[in-house]
């Protein structure tokens, strides 16, 4: 799978794209293949390792994905580190159903206010 990761810290320059093996889920694990993932602000201080907690290397950073499970659920996550990655395992208690009528397709606009 392809995965954007950290090899050292710092700020945009040292995000990579990389190949990896596909992770294997564990027991009461799934793999979700992420169609979209977050990214805010408290990504750009994992990816500096200075925020709230101790960041280990490498890293995938990313916290907050959605996307669909092998049985082809619709699904949602917050996750710790590694949203920024093609695939994720996570275990099943993680996992928000997304319903059917909340569109994943339409582009999104945001806002934010300094």
């Amino acid at each position: 799978m392809k995965a954007i990761q950290i090899e050292e810290f710092g700020g945009p320059e040292k995000l990579e794209l990389v190949e990896l093996p596909d992770p294997v889920a564990g027991d009461g694990e799934v793999v979700v293949e992420v169609a979209r993932s977050g990214i805010n602000f408290a990504d750009t201080h994992a990816t500096r390792n200075d925020y709230l907690a101790e960041q280990q290397l490498p890293l995938i950073p990313g916290a907050e994905i959605s996307g669909r499970t092998p049985d082809g659920r619709r699904v949602a996550a917050i996750v710790g580190s590694g949203a920024y990655a093609e695939k994720v395992a996570l275990h099943e208690a993680m996992l928000i159903p997304v319903p059917d009528e909340v569109m994943t397709t339409r582009p999104r606009r945001f806002c934010c206010r300094a």
